[in-house]
């Protein structure tokens, strides 16, 4: 399997994983940046179930946001805001857009969300790094 299959295979994954946690919502999206190109796999439009996301169904774009590969449904709508993160910050290599209904609430109830990333075994949270718009 070539890097950008496997890629491809992991975009849709994530895809299904997030669906099935409940997490990704309808308007959620993830995308892969293939390293060393300007390439960006982003999972499928609202138009798809998320749990059931194939490497046949993601979209390919450029990090200019001209689509390379349009593989059917609706084109994702927040292709722009990946494509300008993966322009602006190549050491993002993936990127995920979630809906999740604990971060919903926390916001609509006015709620800081933390940022956390997880590396091994540690884990950084970061307090007033995420906004919120409602």
């Amino acid at each position: 399997m070539s890097d950008e299959a496997l890629l491809r295979e992991k975009t849709a994954t994530l895809s299904r994983m997030l669906g099935h946690q409940g997490t990704i919502g309808m308007f959620g999206h993830v995308s892969i940046r293939v390293p060393g190109t300007n390439r960006v796999f982003i999972s499928p439009g609202a138009s798809t179930e998320k749990t059931t996301v194939r490497p046949k169904d993601i979209f390919v774009f450029d990090i200019n946001g001209a689509i390379i590969e349009h593989p059917g449904g609706l084109i994702p709508l927040e292709w722009r805001i990946h494509t300008q993160i993966h322009r602006d910050r190549p050491d993002a290599m993936c990127i995920a857009h979630l809906h999740a209904p604990h971060a919903r609430a926390l916001g609509i109830a006015g709620k800081e969300v933390f940022s956390c990333t997880a590396h091994f075994f540690a884990v950084a949270c970061r307090p007033g790094t995420i906004p919120a718009w409602w």
